[in-house]
């Protein structure tokens, strides 16, 4: 367990032999697998959803802390979800200086990155809040942002807007490697999920796989890890209100 450094971050929730990181490291895992065979590096990708409310920033914060604690590797988590931010109440850091900053104008190499409890992990708030953000993401800056930051972190995590309701994710594709999808259990409607999905490959954007969360009390009972009392210890813990069970699928 990770000490804990700031009331109501979800580093303090977070346990390596949890459910959820037992689930982030296999998405991990399959990103790496899925890079080592086509011998291409993904280490930039975005989490999205089709719409509002169905996990994509807890996802997103899980992925980066449990890449961070399983492979050492210096991970950057960006908020860019402009109109609806979360990571800094997922986090507890202040909203203030973020992305939004750095692609109006401000300098980039003056910009402090906030600190977590781990010394690899790094988080990009979304800034100011921006009613009308196309005109950031549609520029040098955005590609500059990306450049410089690869040269200093292994894997960029992007929390980006749902693909319906807005466009962000198609200006901010063209930076990344790719998009995992996160579908929320007996939630998303087939065909919103499938109406999203055509959206991206419209597009030509990457989509990685799929992660589907808050399984519980939807998929059958063999599914659970209380079934198989794995999860025990955590049964004895309080657990962050944000955490839902995830099952990632290819």
């Amino acid at each position: 367990m990770l000490k804990k450094k700031k009331a109501g971050s979800i580093i303090e929730y977070f346990d390596r032999e949890s459910p959820e990181a037992i689930e982030m490291r296999r998405v991990f895992n399959y990103l790496t697998t899925k890079s080592e065979q086509k011998n291409n590096i993904l280490n930039s990708f975005a989490v999205t959803s089709a719409t509002l409310g169905e996990g994509k920033s807890t996802i997103a914060s899980l992925l980066a802390v449990s890449i961070a604690d399983h492979s050492k590797s210096n991970v950057l988590l960006v908020d860019i979800d402009f109109r609806r931010p979360r990571l800094h109440d997922v986090f507890s850091i202040k909203l203030a200086g973020g992305i939004s900053d750095i692609l109006s104008g401000e300098s980039i190499d003056n910009f402090i990155l906030k600190s977590t409890s781990f010394d690899n992990l790094k988080i990009l708030t979304a800034g100011k809040r921006l009613s009308n953000p196309i005109s950031l993401l549609d520029g040098d800056r955005l590609r500059s942002f990306f450049d410089k930051m690869r040269y200093h972190f292994d894997y960029i995590i992007l929390d980006c807007p749902p693909v319906i309701p807005v466009s962000d994710i198609m200006d901010i594709a063209p930076e990344i490697d790719g998009v995992l999808m996160v579908v929320k259990a007996g939630q998303t409607p087939k065909d919103v999920a499938k109406r999203a999905v055509n959206l991206l490959k419209n597009y030509g954007i990457n989509i990685l796989g799929c992660i589907l969360n808050d399984t519980e009390k939807v998929l059958p009972y063999y599914y659970d890890y209380s079934y198989y009392r794995y999860s025990s210890r955590q049964d004895k813990s309080t657990k962050h209100p944000n955490k839902r069970k995830q099952k990632a699928t290819a």
